[in-house]
């Protein structure tokens, strides 16, 4: 054990291994190695509750209560990962201050991996739930009393659809002559089908 009032520090070392257990200042200090280590602070107001640093102090993760706009945030890498209102229980996934709804996530900012939702391809439940969202690979689909639907996907341009027909049940509005088309197959162009 050593105690080092300059730098305000009491700490234990096991095996001759320094600075295993800390307390620095209104720190408490947990070395788990050479590289990195938890940090948790005893002051709560708008400071670190916990922290994962490395050797050399840089902040890799942290977690901490914020008084002045009571929120609990959580931080990964200099990221924000998520923001747990403490008034109301309502969390901002990202950078989100004060989520206005139970699950508020952060919008992209235009560049691949920033969609605020993206669901993968997967297989559709074998007995529907009321209030599932699912997709295949081809559609989306949506469960409302028990009843799957698939959502429309609508297409529009300034001249008829001259392409072949993805999937069939598009629809496709022009625009100009405000004509509406649906896809009945996926041969060729023929198989867009005037609506009105």
């Amino acid at each position: 054990m050593f105690l080092n009032p300059q730098g305000n520090i009491f700490g234990m070392q096991v095996n001759g291994i320094p600075s295993d257990f800390e307390i620095v200042g209104n720190s408490i200090e947990f070395h788990t190695n050479s590289n990195s280590y938890f940090n948790s602070d005893v002051l709560i107001s708008n400071s670190h509750v916990l922290s994962l640093l490395n050797n050399n102090g840089s902040l890799h993760a942290s977690t901490y209560v914020d008084s002045a706009s009571n929120q609990w945030l959580f931080n990964l890498h200099a990221n924000w990962v998520f923001k747990i209102n403490s008034t109301n229980g309502n969390v901002g996934v990202g950078d989100v201050n004060d989520a206005s709804a139970r699950l508020e996530v952060q919008s992209s900012d235009g560049t691949a991996g920033t969609a605020p939702i993206k669901l993968r391809t997967g297989t559709l439940l074998t007995t529907t739930e009321d209030g599932a969202v699912e997709y295949d690979g081809a559609n989306y689909y949506v469960t409302s009393g028990n009843t799957r639907y698939i959502l429309t996907r609508t297409l529009t341009g300034t001249t008829p659809p001259s392409a072949t027909p993805q999937a069939v049940g598009i629809q496709f509005i022009d625009t100009t002559s405000k004509k509406i088309y649906i896809s009945t197959g996926t041969s060729s162009s023929s198989d867009w089908t005037i609506l009105n």
